[in-house]
């Protein structure tokens, strides 16, 4: 999977205002990102990892919580492969 998903799908979150108080609404992000010319199944693949490694949390309701910002990781020196999320906000 290329990193080029994950950016675009980091971006149009930011662009959302998604927080870990504000979850984004997965079809209008999905809808972009498949405009952009990516497929609903590497979205929903790049999400999954995302997940994995702590940078996003899916919810009910086809949501979506953004818990690291791209500028928060790069501030921190954070890799992406490097972030686990130990314990999950939102069941």
């Amino acid at each position: 999977m290329t990193a080029d998903i994950r950016t675009a799908i980091q971006n149009e979150l930011d662009a959302a205002g998604a927080t870990a108080e504000n979850p984004a609404d997965l079809l209008e992000v999905g809808l972009v990102l498949v405009q952009q010319g990516f497929e609903q199944a590497e979205i929903a693949d790049a999400l999954y990892e995302m997940e994995s490694n702590g940078i996003v949390h899916l919810i009910s309701g086809n949501r979506v919580v953004l818990l690291q910002h791209s500028a928060e990781r790069e501030r921190r020196g954070v890799k992406t492969s490097m972030l686990r999320f130990k314990e999950k906000p939102f069941l």
